[in-house]
């Protein structure tokens, strides 16, 4: 068996026989011992259950207290939740969901916490009847674009992205204290009453994507802006996590490369000859 693979290899194994060794020398300078089989049996016995209780309560807290490993979607959730529970009014306290004309509604949930998503990604247009909008696509000069064909090429309509498109995020509670539950709602701006002590969402119900609960119209008419809203976040905490360990690896990298060497080298050695000669200038002058 490879060496660390084994429930009981290396440092551990000796670990656990030093403790197994001190309870038991404590046994029995507390408890005594008689020299008869029973008394030794059950004394080994006490100490062994002491031994794995100790371990278990000490591998539990650490795996407790060990960091989680590294999850952009999480990342981002923990910092908005945070976000939005210290930002959320004072004077903002439920939130209902209700259907079109307002006459049944139910109560979701106590509002712990409120924020503004800015959207990333402009929407698909659509007509009437669902249908997608295609329009001619278009160079970086504003002029058609057409295949070797000379048909025009045809792209997605979009609708033009602004900084007040975006969704409300609600942190909210449910249950009674102590043993609450916690639900992310995310709703499109148009979707969501004017804010205040009580916050309606327009839709019959609400339906999950990932750790967060959407409209269903919105679930429904809008699923893939919602799925490249949360690719585009989670790249954003990819990209701030990764950076300084990609500038380490590159300058590992680089500090590596004999042929970078050379030509650091003959740079600095050209800089210093420079210098020299502007030094000798200098004098001369």
């Amino acid at each position: 068996m490879a060496e660390g693979k084994g429930f009981l290899q290396g440092n551990l194994l000796l670990k656990l026989i030093g403790l197994f060794a001190v309870i038991l020398i404590f046994s029995i300078v507390w408890y005594g011992v008689q020299f008869t089989l029973p008394s030794i049996f059950w004394t080994i016995v006490r100490a062994v259950l002491a031994t794995i209780f100790i371990y278990l309560v000490f591998k539990g807290i650490a795996s407790f207290m060990a960091k989680p490993g590294f999850s952009p979607t999480r990342r981002f959730k923990d910092r908005m939740i945070r976000i939005a529970t210290i930002s959320k009014p004072f004077n903002v306290k439920e939130l209902y969901i209700r259907g079109e004309d307002m006459r049944v509604y139910s109560k979701w949930g106590k509002i712990a916490g409120l924020a503004f998503i800015p959207y990333l990604s402009s929407k698909l247009k659509t007509d009437d009847n669902g249908s997608y909008i295609y329009e001619q696509k278009k160079d970086k000069n504003d002029k058609p674009i057409f295949d070797e064909d000379g048909k025009p090429v045809m792209v997605n309509a979009k609708d033009y992205l602004t900084e007040k498109d975006g969704d409300w995020f609600f942190v909210v509670k449910r249950g009674i204290p102590f043993f609450q539950q916690t639900d992310l709602v995310r709703s499109h701006k148009s979707l969501v009453s004017d804010i205040g002590e009580k916050v309606f969402i327009k839709c019959v119900n609400l339906c999950p994507v990932g750790e967060y609960f959407y409209p269903n119209q919105q679930w429904q008419t809008d699923i893939r802006r919602i799925k490249v809203q949360h690719q585009s976040e989670a790249v954003i905490e990819t990209y701030e996590e990764f950076l300084d360990l990609i500038a380490n690896v590159t300058q590992m990298t680089l500090n590596g490369d004999p042929n970078f060497q050379k030509i650091l080298k003959a740079g600095t050695e050209q800089i210093g000859q420079e210098a020299q000669g502007s030094l000798v200038n200098n004098g001369q002058t």
